[in-house]
């Protein structure tokens, strides 16, 4: 019981009579985490996080316009971006994480310091979005061409 939170894409084929065929090399955490949402969505889990309230509240204030509900919301590639660019600054000292990325309490949610675990969870993201934005997304686009959009969604559940 606690936070679970995650980031998935979803890819859909622009004409909606048509299902798409993901034929694309995807790395091997995403594999197993396919869910067909319909017939011609696809879905995969990029990132799944335990307890980071953190990226959590960061993702409530700043794609879920403040509302905290468990629900699932699209997220751009450009709020990607920018939050790994706050976890780039964070990790490396040049921003104050209790400004930039503060802890949020919550029931179940974690621990709220900013000691070695908050500093391990912020790492782990950065790569993980690293990954993302400098490899998986670029091939996204490059294997599915422009008749296959890509969206991403940030989800969680407590």
């Amino acid at each position: 019981m606690g936070l679970d939170h995650w980031l998935t894409v979803e890819f859909s084929s622009k004409n909606e009579n048509e299902k798409i065929k993901t034929e694309i090399p995807l790395p091997n955490h995403m594999l197993d985490t396919c869910y067909e949402n319909s017939d011609s969505n696809e879905s995969y889990e990029i990132v799944r996080w335990r307890k980071f309230n953190a990226i959590h509240s960061w993702f409530v204030e700043n794609v879920q316009n403040g509302i905290d509900d468990c629900g699932k919301y699209e997220v751009s590639f450009e709020q990607i971006k920018k939050i790994y660019d706050i976890l780039s600054k964070v990790l490396y000292k040049r921003l104050d994480p209790r400004i930039a990325l503060p802890t949020k309490s919550g029931f179940f949610f974690g621990n709220t310091d900013y000691g070695d675990y908050y500093y391990q969870d912020v790492k782990w993201t950065k790569e993980e979005l690293e990954s993302l934005i400098c490899t998986i997304h670029p091939t996204f686009k490059a294997t599915l061409g422009e008749d296959v959009n890509i969206k991403y969604f940030y989800g969680s559940c407590w």
